[in-house]
């Protein structure tokens, strides 16, 4: 009650029927983010439900203003994203909007620090139980615009993201965010297979509290995690992380605590701080360059033999976002379900630059300036791979069907990797247990999705013809 949480049933007959007993209209639901048209453009064509079987949260503005919604998944659904969102509005910009923000305000200034989750739910339990500077972002990355908002109640960040691999490399961007802006930034450590939610109902509040005193400067958990993966072993290793290391310390404004850090970055990979700066200092120096962009080439080398690679399933994805508007909003909330993907299919690196730039799809002009930014061999990937003609009646369910895709992809790339590795000699127990669970789990899923053979075999058509909008009593 507290957070006026409420909950969208999957049948969106007996949600439009009780929007209809309230006397809603179709234009307010539709402006409200919660319906959206059938055909794009054509108010006439009736709506339908964005969300359908999902915890909905309120979005507030700093002040507690209502601006948009929020819904969590129920149960997983690899055919969907965890959390989708209303559009953006005048008054809703997701990448300017950090969930709670109007509660945690006082406790944030009290705490000295922000505590930064990844989902509402998690953001919940803590605010429930005590842990009131708990914050997250709308199920999407961590922007510059949430980092300057943050600057303004604090100069401290605890990230409290989830344990695998994704959330250490969400982390990671996190502290990309933040540094520019003289944020410092500390790790809280999870159990694998915990979140914040999770581990306060297994654990409780005080077991938390205990995992915030103990989280650890950003580059001592970052340098450990690879020395326990064994990355530090040999020289090579040092030096890939020497130079990795170096790259963020020279986005850290704060010049006395990025000396600080300089000198026990250096202790731990065993070389001088003189280095290292050294190392700052040419990357530095280089220009910068977009998401997915390699480094330019001088005179003397060759310049790249092929286009940046890229699925089919992600070509059509491109395709969308730069064609529908629609559809372009919804891959835009799939931060999670993309950045997993991008494990197992190429070129999602690219998608994620569209979408982080988001060019008007009506706009030729601000299309073609988009790819003009581009680098050339990104340009080469779009041009053989993605064609920038017709729109798709219905962008937004044309999303939903490529996403089912990707996402079946990807779990038969997941399941013949678990496969391969069960095969290989010497295997531990404990490793064969967990490999065997993570087998169990993608059959369970594939069978949702149909155990097809391949998931990008057909592929929706893109027709469009525009339409006048004429709204008319919805029925």
């Amino acid at each position: 009650v507290n957070w006026c949480v409420g909950w969208m049933p999957e049948n969106a007959r007996t949600f439009l029927d009780w929007a209809r007993k309230k006397k809603f209209l179709g234009r307010e639901l539709v402006d409200s983010g919660i319906c959206y048209l059938r055909e794009e453009g054509n108010a006439a064509s009736g709506i339908r439900v964005r969300f359908r079987d999902r915890l909905m949260f309120p979005i507030r503005n700093e002040i507690g203003d209502v601006i948009a919604f929020s819904g969590r998944q129920l149960r997983a659904d690899p055919n969907s994203g965890k959390y989708v969102n209303s559009p953006e509005t005048f008054i809703f910009r997701k990448s300017r909007v950090l969930f709670a923000l109007d509660r945690a305000k006082k406790p944030i200034l009290k705490e000295k620090a922000a505590l930064l989750c990844e989902g509402q739910l998690d953001v919940i339990s803590c605010h429930e139980l005590g842990v009131e500077h708990a914050i997250a972002p709308l199920g999407t990355a961590f922007t510059k615009e949430h980092a300057k908002l943050l600057k303004r109640y604090t100069s401290h960040v605890l990230v409290c993201y989830d344990a695998d691999r994704a959330g250490l490399a969400a982390t990671e961007r996190v502290f990309r965010e933040l540094v520019p802006e003289g944020l410092s930034v500390r790790v809280v450590e999870m159990p694998a297979g915990d979140d914040p939610d999770t581990y306060l109902k297994n654990h409780g509040v005080d077991a938390f509290r205990k995992l915030l005193v103990d989280a650890k400067d950003f580059f001592d958990f970052k340098l450990e995690k690879a020395r326990a993966d064994g990355v530090l072993a040999n020289a090579a290793g040092r030096a890939a992380a020497l130079t990795d290391c170096a790259g963020m310390l020279g986005l850290m404004s704060d010049f006395a605590a990025r000396e600080n850090q300089i000198n026990g970055v250096a202790t731990y990979l065993q070389t001088s701080s003189t280095v290292l700066r050294q190392e700052i200092a040419k990357i530095k120096a280089r220009p910068q360059r977009a998401a997915g962009e390699q480094p330019k080439l001088t005179n003397d080398e060759t310049p790249p033999a092929a286009p940046t690679p890229m699925h089919r399933i992600v070509a059509f994805l491109c395709h969308l976002a730069l064609t529908s508007a629609s559809a372009q909003h919804l891959l835009g909330e799939q931060f999670e379900t993309l950045h997993e993907a991008s494990q197992w299919l190429e070129g999602i690196p690219l998608l994620e630059s569209i979408l982080a730039a988001a060019p008007d799809p009506t706009s030729h002009a601000a299309v073609n300036a988009f790819l003009g930014s581009l680098p050339e061999w990104d340009r080469m990937a779009l041009t053989r791979n993605v064609v920038l003609e017709g729109v798709p009646e219905d962008g937004m369910q044309a999303a939903e069907h490529a996403l089912a895709a990707l996402s079946g992809t990807v779990l038969q790339r997941r399941d013949a990797a678990v496969k391969a590795a069960l095969k290989e000699p010497g295997l531990e127990s404990a490793r064969m247990l967990e490999l065997l669970k993570e087998a169990k789990e993608i059959m369970v899923l594939l069978r949702g999705m149909g155990n097809r053979s391949e998931f990008d075999d057909e592929l929706p058509a893109s027709t469009w013809k525009p339409k006048v909008p004429v709204w008319k009593k919805w029925k």
